[in-house]
């Protein structure tokens, strides 16, 4: 008789989405978003968790009951006593989980309401003092056209905008799955610059060289939902202020 394989434990998961796969359409087609959500980010979530399986069960036990949510897992990985390669495969699956679950969860059609308090912020942090929600969406797009990060070029990388710890909005960029988490700093936006993001509708053969530009002015321009940028604006302030 054939043995049933153990049964891995699951200590950090995917979130649930709220809105079905085919509702970015036709910016962002179902068949994209089902791969992207039940084939990369499950495979981060399974990966993660098959990690810490390899542990010893105590310490699988203080990271429940000392990290119980991701972002302080990955905040404090340099300070646990894993071996190189179990901290890499945290940084990268966790990373990869981690940072997935804030992608889906800002996306929506038609969410593009935001506060005057998160425009008075965007002000406050440089960004065009007549509009800056237009400023902001052409900086986000400008930046992730660029794949070089401290002099390195990268071919998968994330952009996102984040609160430093002076509650200051700026862009940066992560290489592979690295999260602002780790360098503590607050994502209010993400967007994923890996191909399964988008290559399969916006690639060079539909696009020619603009193919990247086009899938980050929809996502841009369509997919994001401001509403929950804006709640987590206001949820981080209020935290950190």
């Amino acid at each position: 008789m054939e043995k049933k394989a153990p049964e891995i434990e699951t200590i950090y998961q995917r979130i649930d989405l709220d809105y079905e796969l085919k509702d970015l359409e036709p910016h962002i087609p179902e068949e994209i978003m089902n791969d992207h959500y039940n084939g990369n980010h499950k495979g981060y979530e399974t990966n993660l968790n098959l990690t810490l399986a390899k542990l010893e069960k105590d310490k699988r036990e203080y990271i429940k009951n000392n990290y119980p949510e991701l972002r302080s897992l990955l905040q404090n990985l340099d300070q646990l006593s894993f071996t190189p390669q179990i901290k890499e495969a945290i940084r990268f699956h966790g990373g990869g989980l981690i940072n997935h679950n804030y992608f889906f969860w800002h996306l929506a059609k038609d969410k593009i309401n935001t506060s005057k308090a998160f425009l008075e912020a965007l002000r406050d942090s440089g960004f065009d003092s007549l509009d800056p929600q237009s400023d902001l969406k052409e900086q986000l797009i400008k930046q992730a056209l660029d794949p070089t990060i401290n002099g390195i070029v990268y071919g998968s990388y994330w952009t996102w905008l984040v609160l430093d710890e002076n509650n200051k909005m700026k862009i940066i960029k992560t290489p592979n799955q690295d999260s602002p988490w780790m360098a503590n700093l607050r994502p209010l936006i993400a967007i994923d610059m890996w191909e399964h993001a988008y290559l399969r509708k916006y690639n060079p053969e539909k696009y020619g060289t603009n193919y990247k530009k086009e899938y980050l002015n929809a996502l841009v321009y369509y997919c994001l939902d401001w509403e929950r940028i804006d709640e987590i604006y206001i949820q981080e302030t209020k935290l950190f202020g």
